[in-house]
């Protein structure tokens, strides 16, 4: 009886310990492989995905555009090393979207063998991955950043990362640089995630603007903590309401921006919101709701209107890698019906068309001698310019895309060329009298006499989510207490079960 009793007892036991939040043993990760058969001669690029937890979308639209941008490639006879002939082969595991995870995850693909590595798409997990795998340890391995946010990743492992996209202490600036144009002298909010790589971005952006003398007054930088995702919104209504800014620009994932900006619309008397570095204009616009999107500025760095064409690329001094956007998109419809191409598809199709490449130039395999490689030569794909610069690794590509909402459409309006690079022509320069302002809708609620969302209602919600937070704290103090009556019940059983042995 004792005997039948003490397994049940232990499974009770992990069952109440996991609902208290304690970690489990870590499970083997569980690889896999696209294509699953290769024939020939092949060599393995490894990443993790999302596809569980709150960022599977993002994960979903990465791994369809890296399995379409790998088909691609063998499609077109692979890559070549030392004259023979290699396909490319995708090995990957699922992180939950988890920083932890996912450490996991690069763990085992190295341990395998791999060592040429794509980033997470998103920033947080790219930024993890960075400094806790790649700059930790002797680590013979080049990873190809296509998360913004490069410029924090790369700490403490220049040599072993390079940045595929553009950086988004660059989209910031180019935020003030248009916001300048529309008003000089305007006052500024700035709304940000609290992760590091945001933080960053914003800290030397407001630097690099003041450096530069760029006319726009930063009232305030709120970070926001992340505790719940309607404590942050509620954080930012309130500091809107104090600051009362000429506009606000928001430096966050797609959803918080999104909700912020919901739940500012038509209260909030501000004359233009600007979303940075959105990396799906697809999701904010789920998020935020086509009407509360209207007039919204996204400074961002793709837009499907603005993906370069292959002569433009000749106008730049460089090799047009391909695909065309058209090609890929074929490519990506064939795969994922579903599936719209965002900016995450773009950067993921980049990073490793950058990679095939690299290693076809250098020649060998070798992590050293392929990222030597990704320094030297720059190229160009649907996505824009790929340019590294060796002493960052970072990309000095591509240049900010803006585009603005309009009837539930993100419009694209046109780039901003960087130093070196207006003679581009296919992307169309970004004219600031296209740019709404003051918006219309936001203008609206100015002209109505908007005076922000009432502080009583914002009191009302932090009161019923501090008595939400106290009568889960009563859940998991009784929770708390169960486990350990279980864990005692264990061990008095096991004792017994020793005694009558």
């Amino acid at each position: 009886m004792q005997a039948r009793l003490l397994p049940a007892l232990l499974v009770a036991a992990l069952v109440l310990v996991q609902a208290l939040g304690y970690p489990a043993a870590a499970q083997e990760v569980q690889l896999k492989f696209y294509p699953e058969d290769v024939k020939g001669d092949y060599f393995e690029v490894g990443f993790s995905v999302s596809l569980t937890g709150g960022l599977e979308e993002f994960g979903g639209e990465a791994l369809c555009a890296l399995k379409a941008t790998v088909d691609w490639i063998n499609d077109r006879g692979g890559v070549f090393v030392k004259g023979i002939r290699h396909s490319v082969r995708l090995v990957y595991a699922d992180d939950g979207s988890s920083p932890e995870k996912a450490l996991e995850v690069y763990q085992a693909l190295y341990d395998r063998g791999v060592n040429l590595l794509l980033s997470p798409a998103e920033p947080v997990l790219a930024q993890a991955v960075a400094r806790n795998f790649i700059a930790a340890g002797d680590v013979n391995a080049l990873l190809v950043n296509y998360a913004l946010g490069s410029e924090v990743m790369i700490v403490g492992a220049r040599d072993k990362i390079v940045g595929a996209t553009g950086t988004l202490t660059t989209y910031i600036v180019d935020t003030f640089k248009i916001i300048n144009g529309l008003e000089p002298a305007a006052r500024i909010l700035v709304v940000h995630a609290r992760p590091q790589v945001y933080v960053s971005a914003v800290n030397e952006a407001v630097k690099q603007a003041q450096e530069a003398k760029i006319g726009v007054i930063v009232e305030d930088t709120v970070s926001l903590s992340r505790d719940t995702l309607q404590a942050d919104v509620n954080r930012v209504v309130d500091t809107v309401n104090q600051v009362k800014p000429d506009m606000i620009v928001i430096v966050a994932d797609d959803e918080l921006a999104g909700e912020a900006v919901k739940a500012l619309y038509g209260k909030i008397p501000v004359k233009l919101v600007v979303a940075v570095g959105i990396s799906s204009p697809r999701i904010f616009g789920l998020t935020a709701g086509a009407t509360q999107s209207q007039d919204v500025l996204v400074v961002t760095d793709w837009l499907a209107d603005g993906a370069l064409p292959p002569e433009e690329a000749t106008a730049l001094g460089l090799p047009f890698t391909g695909p065309t956007f058209e090609v890929f998109k074929q490519y990506l419809k064939e795969r994922c019906p579903a599936i719209q191409p965002g900016a995450i598809a773009a950067r993921a199709a980049a990073a490793l068309i950058l990679l095939a490449n690299s290693v076809q130039k250098a020649n060998s395999f070798d992590p050293a001698k392929i990222r030597e490689a990704a320094v030297n030569y720059g190229i160009a794909t649907f996505y824009g310019p790929i340019v590294i610069d060796e002493a960052t690794s970072l990309s000095k590509m591509p240049p900010a895309m803006v585009g603005q909402w309009d009837a539930g459409k993100l419009v694209y309006l046109g780039h901003l060329a960087h130093e070196g690079y207006q003679h581009v022509q296919g992307h169309e320069e970004l004219d600031i009298a296209k740019i709404r302002y003051p918006s219309k809708q936001w203008r609206e609620a100015l002209e109505q006499g908007a005076t922000g969302v009432p502080q009583q209602q914002t009191q009302e919600t932090q009161q019923q989510g501090q008595q939400e937070a106290e009568a889960g704290g009563g859940t998991g103090m009784l929770l708390a207490a169960a486990a350990v009556v279980v864990l005692i019940a264990v061990a008095a059983a096991a004792v017994a079960l020793r005694r009558r042995g």
